[in-house]
């Protein structure tokens, strides 16, 4: 299915029927609705589930504007189907933008947040790549092509790499941090972590915790970003009892 928000042609699709229970997946950056096909496909005899590809990725369309409003974009859509009564779902990025829509929509009435970004919290390794990176960062326009292609390689990470016409777009929604928003967010919410994550590290977990009243936290231990992919069956063993 498709629907046009903002002048962006938004493609999501729906499994399952229950008019009473909406459940709605955000995927992560770069990714797709695909990645939660076989989920939704499991858990839709309870809830009516919407997958949306999120501006830029699957089948929606790419925003002509930097920094694009993301979170505005999914709000608009819930108005325009008119949803109610909304478990919100969502992964790393997808994670990010549920954690600000929560933080504002009355609409939404339990989150579930699986290894989010957007909650400052760097690993020693970070931290190390930042401060090299702003010590080399006055130079490098001085600096041979290949020095430059080999720093980029060491300090860009792999969505940017891979954000082809969003490059620009990503640099400025990866350095917003959300904390303010995830502290407004009163409902009750599920964080789900990989305990081997290193993209996001887990350690973020008990921070998120911190700052969202209502929370719990559940690891599924063996597993790395994508624990709902690599772990499936846990995985919903978790959160079929929080929904």
């Amino acid at each position: 299915m498709q629907t046009v928000i903002d002048d962006l042609l938004i493609n999501y699709e729906v499994v399952g029927k229950n008019p009473k229970n909406t459940l709605i997946i955000l995927h992560g950056w770069g990714r797709s609705t695909n990645d939660w096909s076989t989920v939704a496909k499991i858990i839709s005899k309870k809830f009516k589930i919407i997958l949306i590809d999120l501006p830029g990725f699957g089948g929606s369309s790419v925003p002509n504007t930097q920094g694009f409003g993301t979170y505005e974009v999914v709000n608009k859509f819930i108005d325009k189907l008119e949803l109610k009564n909304i478990t919100l779902m969502g992964h790393s990025f997808g994670g990010k933008t549920s954690m600000v829509i929560a933080s504002e929509n009355e609409k939404i009435k339990k989150l579930i947040l699986v290894d989010p970004s957007g909650v400052e919290n760097k690993t020693l390794t970070a931290k190390v790549k930042k401060s090299v990176f702003s010590f080399i960062k006055p130079v490098q326009k001085l600096l041979p092509i290949s020095i430059k292609n080999k720093l980029f390689n060491f300090f860009a990470s792999s969505d940017y790499k891979t954000a082809g016409a969003l490059k620009e777009s990503f640099k400025i929604i990866v350095s917003q941090d959300v904390s303010e928003d995830a502290k407004k967010i009163t409902i009750p919410t599920l964080i789900v972590w990989g305990d081997k994550d290193k993209e996001v590290p887990v350690a973020t977990a008990k921070k998120l915790k911190s700052l969202i009243k209502h929370s719990t936290i559940r690891i599924v231990w063996g597993t790395g970003h994508d624990p709902f992919l690599e772990k499936q069956a846990k995985f919903l063993e978790i959160i079929e009892k929080f929904i």
